[in-house]
């Protein structure tokens, strides 16, 4: 399932695992998005995707794969 959504590592500016904690964040029936780190790089690169912005043609095609 994973695979399909490998996209998201190759958008500009914004890593794979930031679009995914964005996504979860943007979506109103999520109450809280938990995750985990072991580094405080990882930390700092999570807590960023709260204010970047999916691109839109990359949250269309998240959308896609959702749906199928």
């Amino acid at each position: 399932m994973g695979r399909q959504y490998r996209f998201i590592n190759d958008v500009p500016g914004i890593t794979g695992s930031q679009a995914a904690l964005k996504y979860v964040l943007d979506n109103p029936m999520i109450a809280a998005a938990v995750f985990g780190t072991v580094s405080m790089e990882h930390l700092e690169e999570n807590v960023k995707a709260a204010d970047l912005v999916i691109p839109g043609k990359v949250l269309e095609k998240i959308k896609q794969q959702d749906s199928m």
